[in-house]
């Protein structure tokens, strides 16, 4: 007896919810981030150090994903042209491409470089799409990183994001 008063005490819910959709995913990686994109030099004197790879950039789809919204809402709360804002993007945003050629300084001349402040230069391709527009659109940005800067690889990915974002901006007036 003391089994049945166990089970009746169990009580199944039913969801009456209906399906969910998930939302599109606007912001994308389209390369593999393993992939190397460029030499990282080192010391007063840019010896080799190594390479850096798109995983030094942005480690995957959803961080790239989390800083173009979080560049989206910066640009709301400065009063920038709208592209929508992280929650409600008007626009898509791909990342194809990386290429760099970055040393870093700041660690004297025998390629002991910190690679929290690098310099060089970046180009980052990107395709966008607003929306409304059916094709996608191709965009290179080109950085030049001064020392005097002291960026690191994620903060030239998202100088990267507010670049493309403020040109796409522009084409869209």
């Amino acid at each position: 007896m003391r089994h049945l008063f166990a089970a009746s005490a169990l009580v199944v819910g039913i969801s009456l919810a209906l399906p969910v959709r998930a939302a599109p995913n606007r912001f994308s990686v389209d390369f593999p981030l393993s992939k190397t994109v460029g030499p990282i030099r080192a010391g007063t004197l840019c010896l080799p150090k190594g390479s850096m790879r798109g995983a030094d950039l942005v480690s995957d789809e959803g961080q790239f994903a989390l800083l173009v919204r979080q560049v989206l809402d910066d640009r709301a709360a400065r009063g920038q042209r709208s592209l929508g804002d992280g929650a409600v993007p008007r626009i898509e945003l791909r990342l194809k491409a990386a290429a760099v050629k970055l040393c870093a300084k700041s660690w004297g001349m025998f390629g002991m470089g910190d690679t929290k402040s690098l310099s060089g230069d970046v180009q980052i391709s990107f395709a966008w799409k607003i929306d409304g527009l059916a094709a996608l659109t191709a965009e290179q940005i080109v950085l030049k990183i001064q020392s005097t800067d002291r960026l690191t690889a994620q903060a030239i990915m998202r100088r990267a994001v507010e670049a493309v974002l403020d040109r796409i901006a522009a084409k869209a007036a």
